[in-house]
């Protein structure tokens, strides 16, 4: 009996997807609100004695941040700082508190131990959600249309600035001075918290 030859190539087709250009869903793996980036932090949870002169650093993978991968890309030539990108990361805690809310704290207790009570007022995560979301009113009312326009895209939707200019059609030249611009006003406004969490050395 002949035996049948052997196949050299798969005789499957071409799936569409991979034959086509970048479509959105597959441009948002590699940036947005769902993609990764590798990072490095400093362990919160470091208790031991030589933590507070060397305090560990743990690697793994966080949001993609456009601001932390030009840093990180560019060095001192980037055209963002330290601070604006903590400044981003508080203004991106603002915007998930307000919008997302807070959990309460875990008390531990059995299920059958859980009551329900009626309410006797706003409760403190209610307060502090409210708070947060007055404060980002308050912060993004302080921006010019456009470059509200910008922070969200690239801070809050965590886009990148080639997908801006793509999008419409812009010199990234021009577009990067203005959102360099933004981020230093966010600064002044987040002063406080950009630069308490700039001297703890924790931007990675």
């Amino acid at each position: 009996m002949r035996r049948a030859a052997k196949r050299t190539r798969s005789m499957l087709p071409v799936l569409p997807s991979l034959a086509e250009p970048l479509t959105e869903a597959r441009r948002m793996a590699r940036e947005g609100r769902s993609a990764v980036m590798a990072g490095e932090w400093i362990d919160p949870v470091a208790s031991t004695p030589a933590a507070a002169r060397t305090a560990p650093r743990v690697q793994g993978h966080r949001a993609f941040c456009p601001l932390r991968y030009c840093l990180r890309r560019h060095g001192a030539a980037s055209s963002f700082t330290e601070e604006h990108v903590i400044a981003a990361d508080l203004l991106r805690a603002l915007a998930d508190g307000a919008m997302i809310g807070f959990s309460p704290a875990r008390d531990y207790l059995p299920v059958t131990a859980i009551r329900y009570m009626p309410v006797t007022g706003t409760t403190r995560i209610a307060r502090r959600q409210l708070q947060c979301r007055t404060d980002l009113t308050r912060v993004l009312h302080s921006f010019s249309d456009r470059q509200r326009a910008l922070l969200v895209w690239v801070v809050l939707m965590n886009r990148s600035i080639s997908s801006w200019c793509s999008d419409s059609r812009e010199d990234r030249n021009r577009i990067t001075p203005e959102l360099e611009t933004a981020l230093d006003q966010l600064v002044e406004l987040l002063d406080s918290g950009a630069h308490e969490v700039v001297g703890r050395g924790v931007v990675a």
